[in-house]
């Protein structure tokens, strides 16, 4: 800061004398950090309270971060953009803030700041020449209340109506008690098995990201048997996996296709509940294990990100078709009886499994393997017209029109379409999660 010569007065030597007392009698404890606005000298990760999703903050862009509450060795802060705060409040451990951020620098403006309003000589004004050299300061006037608690309070944490986070296996997840009905939930029940849905993403997901935000796969997999119980792990297994593999299907109302899957995931824990009572008794398969059985269903697959963007409580799933699919699921009448109870086996309409994948003798049987599903009493969509789902050039332009994609039910093709009483699939489940 210089000042004109013919501006300098008794006012300018105590302020310049008074800045240099100030760096040496205040210390940190003197400013209230929540009137700060700090800047940013290192790129870090905020996680949005709410949501539980990350974002990474980078130094070039025009941001500044306000500290409004600490929590568990955390700062609760909010960010500040081309001067306008943002309401959104996010998470950073204070660890990570003291790198990031350049906390000296705000300090020292807001000492600044200080010495100035005793002094009684504004910053920036007639007495002061170059003045665009001036620090940049936009401090907010905040009062900061008498008891920290006020705004770091459990509403910091989590949403009004968000369910709390649970992770013992022995508890029920808030909203997972409903589970308990079996068969007898009703539509009236929605509401509750949602907010389930929400708890169980929370309860699955938390401890599990990685530094750069992305969901631990491994960890997330293996939470799912190590923090639910065996019916909230059911529910969740089947709602996930009918949302991301035919979850589009469902739209205006059509939710037979989600419940056909639900079915082969039924189906396919008890053949495999067949083979292990007979063989060592160990606790039961359900949903979860065929779900997460490897290679199984294409969006828990290695290297897919589609199980993330569903389970990852950040992206907002909405899980109303599926939930809703849950519970008609429960009284639902599948025929043809008894081939629906063999069933476990589907595929999207526009592509055809390989022979390195379902046998040889699939691609030149598929048509007379193929199970004409019904669910109390409605037809699956059927095969569009004019097309032929055998074709590879069909398949084609059945894949960039959603109108015409289906999924295909089959009969065991494990057992050459054959029903038996017994063992109808030959898969050994693996079970690397559990």
């Amino acid at each position: 800061m210089v000042f004109t010569t013919d501006k300098i007065n008794i006012s300018g030597y105590i302020l310049i004398f008074s800045l240099i007392f100030s760096t040496i009698v205040y210390s940190h404890e003197d400013v209230d950090l929540t009137t700060l606005q700090i800047p940013i000298k290192k790129s870090f990760h905020l996680m949005n309270i709410k949501t539980g999703k990350q974002i990474q903050i980078r130094p070039k862009n025009n941001h500044k971060i306000r500290i409004v509450g600490q929590k568990k060795g955390s700062y609760i802060v909010r960010i500040i953009h081309d001067g306008v705060e943002k309401p959104t409040k996010y998470l950073v451990a204070k660890k990570w803030a003291r790198k990031a951020l350049n906390f000296m620098a705000a300090i020292h403006i807001a000492k600044l700041h200080k010495v100035v309003a005793q002094v009684g000589i504004p910053i920036g004004g007639e007495e002061c020449r170059d003045s665009h050299h001036a620090p940049e300061v936009s401090l907010r006037p905040i009062q900061r209340p008498d008891n920290i608690s006020e705004f770091i309070s459990e509403e910091d944490s989590m949403e009004p109506d968000l369910p709390r986070t649970v992770t013992s296996h022995n508890a029920w997840k808030p909203g997972c008690e409903v589970l308990e009905k079996g068969k007898e939930l009703k539509e009236s029940d929605e509401a509750q098995l949602k907010r389930c849905m929400r708890a169980i993403q929370l309860s699955i997901t938390k401890g599990t990201r990685n530094r750069n935000g992305r969901l631990n796969r491994a960890l997330v997999f293996k939470n799912i048997f190590k923090r639910l119980k065996p019916e909230e792990q059911d529910f969740a297994a089947k709602v996930f996996t009918v949302h991301g593999e035919v979850g589009f299907l469902a739209k205006g109302g059509n939710y037979q296709e989600m419940m056909g899957v639900m079915k082969v995931l039924d189906n396919r824990a008890r053949n495999s509940n067949f083979d292990r009572q007979n063989k060592n008794g160990k606790k039961p398969f359900n949903s979860a294990h065929m779900a997460l059985d490897p290679w199984q269903f294409s969006m828990y697959n290695s290297g897919e990100r589609l199980w993330e963007d569903i389970i990852d409580p950040g992206n907002s799933s909405n899980f109303t078709n599926a939930v809703r699919s849950f519970v008609k699921y429960q009284k639902a009448k599948f025929e043809p009886d008894p081939e629906m109870n063999h069933v476990y086996h589907y595929h999207a309409n526009y592509m055809l499994p390989a022979k390195s994948s379902w046998g040889g003798s699939f691609r030149a049987n598929h048509k007379q393997w193929e199970v004409a599903v019904k669910i109390d009493g409605a037809p699956l969509r059927s095969s569009p017209r004019g097309l032929n789902e055998g074709s590879s050039t069909d398949r084609q332009k059945i894949s960039r029109n959603r109108n015409l994609q289906r999924h295909r039910f089959y009969l065991p093709i494990d057992r050459g379409g054959r029903v038996s009483s017994k063992d109808n699939w030959l898969r050994k489940v693996e079970i690397p999660w559990d």
